[in-house]
């Protein structure tokens, strides 16, 4: 960005090409800024105080989901009479809880998806678990991990990794919420030298515009904050991985791949 002489903002750019007999060229283009930058600006950074709310209420809503079900165990303690099932909502609270807690400072820390602190998960109860708390968002959708997980642990950052696969998750859902028999499918493969998480739902597949959907701030929904999916490629590439989306027979299919450090 650059202040002309008549005091007016512009963008300027350059590259250079090759032309067929060999010599470089360099293009330099500039593009005068609308005198509406400043109000831009100003929207941008209130879209951007979004993306921790919204991030908080991912997280929150399976929790309030648990909580509520705990109440309700409460009342009727002959519901649970060896309170197997209470303990475990209140274990997930907790830990979702402290996962939520840690993204947030750092979060807030660096103002931007923070570098990963990969440590080993036990993948298994890591899947379940994000399932469990993945069908408090549309109880109606049937959520399902699937017989092909690798088992024993892997080195990746738990909490920016669960916090990318709930935003895909709950994408899924949504996306499958209008299906006569909702469904979301929620895979693991390795091969070694990464993970690659899978969901994939049946709802009415991609829009025609797919490469869109991981802009910040674009949404199909009428109610969408456009955060979910540009969050979990934020995450994806911070981990030196990807996250990628493709049209399905029958509704959508996104993948999770984090490169694993070796111990």
């Amino acid at each position: 960005m650059l202040r002309l002489a008549d005091g007016r903002a512009a963008h300027v750019s350059v590259t250079l090409f090759d032309l067929a007999d060999g010599t470089r060229r360099r293009l330099i283009a500039v593009q005068r800024v609308s005198e509406g930058l400043g109000a831009v600006e100003t929207d941008a950074w209130h879209r951007l105080s979004h993306v921790l709310a919204h991030e908080m209420m991912n997280s929150l809503s399976p929790v309030v989901s648990l909580a509520e079900s705990l109440v309700t165990l409460a009342e009727d303690p002959a519901a649970d009479p060896d309170r197997s099932e209470t303990a475990a909502a209140a274990a997930t609270i907790a830990r979702r809880a402290q996962h939520l807690m840690g993204f947030v400072e750092r979060y807030r820390e660096l103002l931007t998806i923070p570098q990963p602190e990969p440590s080993p998960v036990e993948l298994a109860p890591f899947m379940e678990e994000l399932a469990r708390l993945a069908r408090r968002f549309d109880q109606r959708v049937d959520v399902r991990v699937t017989t092909e997980r690798p088992q024993g642990t892997a080195t990746t950052d738990r909490e920016l990794i669960e916090q990318a696969l709930l935003n895909l998750l709950k994408n899924a859902i949504e996306a499958a919420r209008d299906h006569p028999l909702p469904a979301v499918a929620f895979r693991c493969q390795s091969d070694g030298d990464g993970l690659s998480f899978i969901v994939d739902d049946n709802g009415k597949g991609l829009p025609l515009n797919a490469d869109d959907i991981f802009l910040p701030f674009y949404t199909t929904k009428s109610e969408g904050a456009g955060i979910g999916l540009a969050i979990a490629r934020q995450i994806a590439i911070a981990h030196g991985g990807s996250l990628t989306a493709r049209r399905m027979t029958e509704g959508s299919r996104f993948l999770l791949y984090v490169p694993t450090p070796r111990p």
